[in-house]
């Protein structure tokens, strides 16, 4: 079982090259084993920004599936414990002036989960003024290598 905690999220605009924190990038949604978050009421923003995430890997890693036009790469640069039920990822982008515009892509990004996470209750995930709240997990062997990493 997973537990997931709530995060934030700040888009900072474009620039040339954000380094990503991922570990894995792929196009499309959530993998299937995904252990999927719930999006929260207070979002007022499209649906297409916000942040769909789910605990992988019993709970060392979240996967989280951002949508960007085409001619953008939007990728995650941070992810920061606030406390141990909140999250905050902050994301920038790389295009140029048409970033924003255009067709749109899901690509997901594999995230190791930071230190300091209780999976016993759920985790918010703040990310554009929206959130997600990963459920609940409890897996022993889990928290304990969330505790374990450095």
């Amino acid at each position: 079982m997973f537990v997931v905690l709530g995060a934030a999220a700040v888009v900072v605009g474009c620039s040339a090259e954000p380094t990503s924190i991922a570990v894995v990038t792929q196009d499309g949604g959530l993998p299937p084993e995904a252990i999927i978050a719930v999006q929260a009421a207070s979002s007022n923003e499209p649906a297409y920004r916000t942040p769909t995430a789910g605990w992988l890997e019993d709970g060392s890693q979240i996967a989280v599936a951002l949508v960007s036009p085409v001619s953008c790469s939007v990728v995650p640069t941070s992810l920061d414990v606030v406390d141990s039920h909140r999250l905050s990822l902050e994301v920038l982008a790389a295009g140029g002036s048409d970033c924003g515009t255009g067709d749109k892509r899901r690509i997901t990004h594999i995230l190791e989960t930071p230190r300091g996470i209780d999976f016993s209750e759920g985790v918010t995930l703040e990310y554009m003024g929206a959130s997600v709240v990963l459920p609940p997990v409890f897996n022993p062997s889990a928290a304990a290598t969330n505790a374990d990493r450095g």
